[in-house]
């Protein structure tokens, strides 16, 4: 039983069956039992107290005497597409515009710090928030991220970024100095090919070609970018 006002109880049962809405739209091609699991954990991550970790998920979710490693190959093993969670955000955010306002979205990379060795696609990168006279290296991984903005009425001009897209852009691991011929002639292949500039042009594509699957081909779709971004790869 609720403890807090009626106002306060109802909208919270407003707000979850929005999340229950959200969620039967982007898993319609997940299987029943992945989709129940991916719900739960949706919802612990709303009320975790602490660290916004996978087990902190469980242990919110009630099932910490459980066994774990169903929850943990559903992240692992991409049992599900993160591309149809964010398909129902890009959606709504476009709903929400006029029919002749553009689709104004931010592009911008950023680093998820990490600890541990054996994560994939760690490794060691310029710390962005450390100071301008000295260059400090921080354990993390890149990703890239797109972020529609969502107008308000008040003030004018203002608006809400909401992320429509995000993709891990690890860097190619570079092989030792006994490598073989080939091996390097590899890395360098695989180097050109995780460019952060190429991967910003690729998403950029792919977010236009899924504007136009969604029945807005006349929509005009417009990019904000820093200057690591303003290159003739991009452009």
């Amino acid at each position: 039983q609720c403890d807090w006002s009626s106002d306060v109880c109802s909208s919270d049962l407003r707000l979850l069956e929005q999340l229950d809405l959200l969620l039967d739209q982007a898993l319609q091609g997940c299987q029943a039992r992945v989709a129940r699991r991916l719900e739960r954990l949706a919802v612990s991550s709303l009320v975790c107290l602490g660290r916004h970790s996978v087990s902190g998920w469980i242990q919110a979710a009630g099932e910490g005497s459980l066994d774990w490693s169903g929850s943990y190959r559903l992240f692992s093993q991409q049992r599900f597409a993160a591309e149809d969670l964010f398909a129902v955000v890009r959606r709504g955010v476009v709903a929400q515009l006029d029919p002749e306002a553009p689709l104004i979205v931010a592009m911008d990379d950023s680093l998820l710090y990490r600890g541990g060795r054996h994560t994939p696609g760690v490794g060691w990168r310029r710390d962005p928030l450390g100071p301008p006279f000295h260059t400090n290296f921080v354990r993390a991984q890149r990703f890239l991220q797109i972020s529609a903005a969502l107008p308000h009425d008040s003030p004018a001009g203002a608006a809400r970024l909401l992320p429509i897209d995000l993709r891990h852009t690890p860097t190619a691991a570079k092989p030792s100095l006994k490598a073989s011929a080939q091996q390097h002639k590899l890395y360098r292949q695989q180097a050109r090919a995780a460019n952060l500039s190429l991967r910003g042009a690729e998403q950029l594509a792919q977010l236009r070609r899924a504007l136009d699957h969604d029945a807005s081909p006349a929509r005009e779709l417009c990019v904000l970018v820093d200057g690591r971004f303003t290159n003739s790869t991009v452009l």
